[in-house]
C-alpha cells in the first residue's frame, strides 16, 4: 500500500502509531486534507493508483441565501468541487434520487422534517455521505465524530475561515 509506519513508546508504557499513507495528505489551514489533484497528473508509484482526487466530486448546497452560496462557491472552486444548488429541500430529495452527491450542505433555515426524511433517506443509501449544515448561531464549530449521528455544523460568521477545511474533511470521511 505505500504506507509508511512509525511506532513510539514513551517510558510510561504509552504507544504513539504514526500511519502516513503516500500521497494522500497536505496540510489545509490547519487540517489533513486529501491530496488536490485538479490537474490530473500522474503520480510516481503504482502505489497511488486507487487514490481519488476531490477534484470532480459533487456537492448538494441547499439555500436560497446568496452570500452562503457565494462562499460555498469560492470554497468549492478552490478545491476543484462541482456545486448544485436548490433552493428547498424537496428540490434537494429530487436531486438526490437522481445521482447521489458526495456531500449535502444545509442552511439551518431550511432544516425541517422533509430535510429529516432526506438525511435518512441518503444514510440509508450511503451511510458515509457528509452532511454540512450552515448556522446562525455565531461562533458555531462543531465537526461531527467519525462513528456518530451527528452533523457538522459552522456558523455563517466562519464560513470564509473554515469552509474549505470543512468540505475537505468531510469529503474525505466519506471516501
Amino acid at each position: 500500500m505505500g504506507v509508511s509506519l512509525e511506532r513510539e513508546i514513551s517510558a510510561s508504557g504509552e504507544a504513539t502509531l504514526l500511519l502516513e499513507f503516500a500521497r494522500t495528505v497536505r496540510q489545509l489551514e490547519g487540517l489533513t486534507a486529501m491530496e488536490i489533484n485538479a490537474a490530473g497528473e500522474k503520480g510516481d508509484s503504482s502505489f497511488h493508483s486507487l487514490s481519488k482526487p476531490l477534484a470532480g466530486l459533487r456537492i448538494l448546497l441547499i439555500s436560497h441565501d446568496p452570500l452562503v452560496r457565494g462562499e460555498v462557491d469560492k470554497a468549492a472552486g478552490v478545491l476543484g468541487l462541482k456545486v448544485d444548488t436548490v433552493a428547498s429541500v424537496e428540490q434537494a430529495l429530487r436531486c438526490v434520487r437522481l445521482d447521489m452527491p458526495h456531500l449535502v450542505i444545509i442552511d439551518e433555515r431550511l432544516h425541517d422534517d422533509s430535510f429529516d426524511v432526506l438525511l435518512r433517506e441518503v444514510k440509508g443509501r450511503d451511510p458515509n455521505l457528509g452532511f454540512l449544515e450552515i448556522t446562525d448561531d455565531a461562533n458555531t464549530f462543531e465537526v461531527s465524530s467519525w462513528m456518530s449521528d451527528s452533523m457538522t455544523r459552522v456558523s455563517r460568521d466562519a464560513l470564509r475561515a473554515q469552509l474549505t477545511s470543512l468540505l475537505t474533511l468531510e469529503l474525505a470521511r466519506a471516501m
